[in-house]
């Protein structure tokens, strides 16, 4: 986060999801979508960001 703030981009959200796209630790249960758990954690294995460039108007 702080390279993107530093290179000038504007943050507009950060998500943290308690599920991964593979299989990151021992115990981790596959979901019927894909994405794998680790039953009773909660844990974020995976961040979802949006940023951009700021505009002449921002």
């Amino acid at each position: 986060m702080t390279s993107l703030v530093d290179a000038g981009l504007t943050v507009e959200f950060v998500h943290e999801h308690p599920f991964a796209c593979f299989e990151q630790v021992a115990g981790m249960v596959e979901r019927d979508d894909g994405f794998w758990d680790l039953p009773g954690a909660s844990l974020p294995f995976l961040f979802s960001l949006k940023a951009h460039a700021p505009t002449d108007e921002e």
